[in-house]
């Protein structure tokens, strides 16, 4: 019997993103058949795939506590699902344990709903003079503001108006950000797989393509930047399907901004032998 998998995806990409289609196909050359699946639909029965593999529910933070209910829905149901224990991850503040693990991250302030101190306490106190801010849960640079120390009280409404729904964080900004840009790097069953670096548009500071960055894709990473993204990795207590370290490098040293650990952008399209990659990876977790 021919195996399955679902890709979740979501309404705005019921046919799936255009990049992961190069999976579908990679999978198909050994014998596996993957298809969409909506996972806001509840017409789907996800219970007769042998996989169901998170790639682009990528409206998720927009309906947090339903796509958690989601996921837990199939936990409890004992769905097979990659990458696991995503709950974990939907929040950024398991980076926080990855830095108490020994990862180099980005430096960055939690706040809880209920601090009183303002943006401008913060920054203050932390010696920043540019910084961001966004929720902990989030994608895409949603909710996501750049600010100057002496213009923090402009973004104070913003700012609070996050802190009624969940936790935030402030981190200092990186101008390598802008130039060179931001270093990913993909990971498949633990092992490297392809890298890129992505380059927010001129005169802002998000790398995204929806907000007008462009990627481009680096044959040939650094050894030691390989090795920092790895060691970053293993800070997360078990072996993922896939994962994409997100940092920016300062002195040669990789400062992680993001473990992208719930649905990243794979960017099989950055090497030749990537789909095939992940399509392999993916028939590892099928084996009895």
């Amino acid at each position: 019997m021919t195996p399955s998998v679902a890709f979740v995806t979501s309404e705005a990409l019921p046919d799936l993103y255009s990049d992961d289609l190069a999976a579908v196909s990679a999978l198909a050359t050994l014998g596996i058949r993957a298809v969409p699946a909506v996972w806001s639909d509840r017409r789907v029965r996800w219970e007769e795939f042998d996989l169901v593999v998170l790639r682009s529910p990528w409206d998720w933070y927009e309906n947090a506590h339903a796509f958690e209910a989601f996921l837990l829905d199939l936990e409890r149901r004992d769905v097979k699902v990659e990458n696991r224990r995503a709950v974990r991850f939907l929040e950024k503040s398991f980076l926080r344990d990855a830095e108490n693990e020994g990862a180099r991250m980005v430096p960055t302030e939690w706040i809880e709903p209920g601090d009183m101190r303002t943006l401008a306490d913060i920054v203050e106190e932390r010696g920043w003079s540019r910084a961001v801010f966004k929720p902990a849960r989030s994608a895409n640079a949603h909710r996501t503001e750049l600010f100057d120390a002496k213009d923090a009280a402009a973004h104070e409404a913003a700012f609070r108006s996050i802190l009624e729904g969940g936790r935030a964080m402030v981190q200092p900004f990186f101008p390598e950000v802008q130039h060179p840009g931001e270093w990913a790097l993909l990971f498949f069953d633990g092992q490297f797989s392809h890298a890129l670096r992505k380059v927010p548009k001129r005169g802002d500071f998000r790398v995204q393509s929806d907000h007008g960055g462009t990627v481009y894709f680096e044959p040939n990473p650094p050894e030691s930047l390989i090795h920092q993204a790895t060691k970053a990795l293993e800070a997360v207590d078990e072996t993922l399907l896939y994962a994409r370290v997100d940092g920016v490098v300062r002195d040669g040293l990789l400062y992680v901004m993001e473990l992208e650990l719930v649905e990243p952008e794979l960017f099989l399209r950055a090497h030749p032998d990537a789909p095939m990659r992940f399509a392999t990876a993916i028939a590892k977790r099928l084996r009895p």
